[in-house]
């Protein structure tokens, strides 16, 4: 009984144990080793609320019962991937908004999922162009200001 009340059971031990007339031993054999994976699922739960997974823990561990171990080294993966990526989504952020690009930062991001790093190159160098053209923008707006000429700069 004490087995059933660990493993938070939705059918107490009478039940289960009505349900396994016979075959005991299998009972006793898959309550303990739902108590020995219990620690696992109670982290694969922490790290799917602290990742951004598609899916449930819920529909996760149902998908990988019986290799709890490996969706627990897989979302450990995901989410060092993802604190990893944090500072470089940042940065991206801000120089799509200085740079005025044409997509959103969301629209970029999903354009290069996993290839961050390369975007983030590219904003960088869209970024240096803009600064080294700014002066001479400015310039030729001037001039067309102090000549009077009839088009605009733009």
């Amino acid at each position: 009984k004490t087995l059933v009340d660990e493993t938070n059971s939705p059918k107490t031990a009478e039940e289960l144990l009505a349900t396994y007339i016979g075959q005991e031993e299998v009972l006793l054999k898959n309550l303990k080793k739902v108590k020995e994976i219990a620690p696992v699922v109670a982290e694969i739960k922490t790290l799917v609320s602290e990742t951004n997974t598609p899916k449930t823990a819920e529909e996760l561990i149902a998908t990988y019962v019986g290799r709890e171990e490996i969706l627990l080294k897989n979302l450990k993966k995901m989410k060092l991937r993802e604190d990893e990526i944090a500072p470089i989504i940042a940065e991206i952020k801000t120089l799509v908004d200085e740079t005025n690009s044409p997509k959103t930062a969301e629209e970029l991001l999903a354009t290069y999922i996993g290839r961050e790093e390369i975007l983030l190159k590219n904003l960088k160098k869209m970024k240096l162009r803009e600064d080294e053209i700014a002066p001479i923008i400015a310039e030729i707006k001037t001039l067309v200001d102090e000549t009077d000429t009839p088009k605009t700069a733009e």
